[in-house]
């Protein structure tokens, strides 16, 4: 009898293999025919969207089928209710893949080629986040599945990043924004389709740890895998606001947030930086400047990099590797200021007192989250 039900395991297993396999196809076509505005690969993409259907179908009653003659237990009944719930989002990826080609039927090749590049950046690396769902999901491999979790912030800001061009050549009146129009529609299926893929990923870790763990991302990352959010604050000089940003979260927050600071053109720490956070009982004259580019050479990972000086300065920051969102916060720099000595550092206080109330009300937005 336990043979007879491991078989069936093993069957549902190679079954649900080879339905990622054919929604991976899906999502890579459906992206070259958005491309490519190539009519006969937006057809085989949705003719394959009925066998997809059919084979999500299909698990889905074997898993209820095992379940009701064979009621498993612990690990075994979390697998099969984990197959169900990927099979419904491999079927959802599909889905998506679909969308995208009907929508490679109305888009010109011309009208696309100026954003050649994002899409194929963006495409490229949401078929990778559901290749490694779907491989995370076979191997029950719960750092993989951790990891495709925090990427899908990435690819937010890949959507909104080529939707914000998108939108700026609509308004400016370009010729074919009919195919901008479509291109957008198509850049928020792809990101939908990373969705579901972040979906498996935290099935797989109910699977592993029997946790249910959509909706708890703080609570997860804190009390399951026992890791902090990491903070990149950046500057100009590294020498005031940065400085002062680290020190209030690590004091604030740092049971749950790990912050360092870097600067564009590190120089020397700011007096007035030090003495007004000194009179708030945080010591930060021992602190160093670091430079930013260094920091991102050196491939330090982080969960946000979250710039406080003004925009055309935050437009100088490297692209950090991994999966950091960023984040602008514009606050004054006090190595501007000017006045009497006391002048000044009133002045740095209000930036000071500034910055705290921002990370404060951050923080509680993100704890809400």
């Amino acid at each position: 009898m336990r043979e007879h039900f491991q078989s069936e395991l093993s069957q549902i297993r190679k079954r649900l293999a080879e339905l990622g396999r054919q929604v991976l196809e899906n999502i890579e076509i459906a992206a070259q025919a958005v491309l490519e505005a190539n009519i006969e690969q937006a057809a085989t993409v949705i003719h394959s969207e009925y066998i997809v259907d059919f084979s999500e179908v299909k698990i889905e009653e074997e898993c209820l089928k095992v379940i009701a003659l064979n009621q498993p237990v612990a690990d075994d009944l979390r697998f099969l209710v984990t197959v169900i719930r990927a099979n419904h989002d491999l079927e959802r990826i599909s889905d998506q893949a679909a969308s995208m080609a009907k929508i490679a039927r109305r888009v010109s090749a011309t009208g696309i080629e100026p954003y050649r590049d994002a899409w194929c950046d963006m495409s490229r690396q949401v078929y990778d986040i559901v290749e490694s769902s779907l491989r995370a999901l076979l191997h029950q491999d719960q750092a993989a599945a951790r990891r495709i979790w925090q990427r899908d912030k990435h690819i937010d800001t890949l959507r909104d990043e080529l939707t914000r061009r998108l939108r700026r050549d609509i308004l400016a009146q370009h010729s074919d924004d009919q195919t901008r129009f479509e291109l957008i529609e198509a850049v928020y299926r792809l990101e939908r389709a990373a969705d579901h893929a972040t979906n498996i990923a935290k099935a797989v870790l109910y699977l592993v740890l029997g946790q249910i763990v959509r909706h708890r991302g703080r609570e997860f990352r804190r009390k399951v895998s026992g890791e902090k959010t990491r903070i990149l604050f950046v500057c100009v000089h590294n020498s005031a606001r940065s400085q002062m940003a680290v020190a209030w979260l690590n004091r604030l927050y740092g049971d749950r947030y790990e912050a360092e600071s870097a600067g564009l053109s590190p120089g020397d720490l700011n007096p007035l930086a030090v003495q007004v956070m000194l009179e708030s009982g945080i010591d930060i004259s021992g602190n160093r400047t670091r430079d930013v580019f260094a920091v991102v050479d050196a491939g330090a990972q982080f969960d946000y990099v979250i710039t406080v000086c003004d925009v055309a300065s935050a437009e100088r920051c490297p692209p950090v590797l991994g999966i950091a969102q960023q984040l602008q916060w514009e606050f004054d720099d006090p190595s501007g200021f000017t006045g009497t000595a006391e002048e000044r550092l009133e002045q740095t206080r209000h930036v000071r007192d500034a910055i705290r109330t921002r990370l404060e009300r951050w923080i509680e937005d993100e704890d809400e989250t």
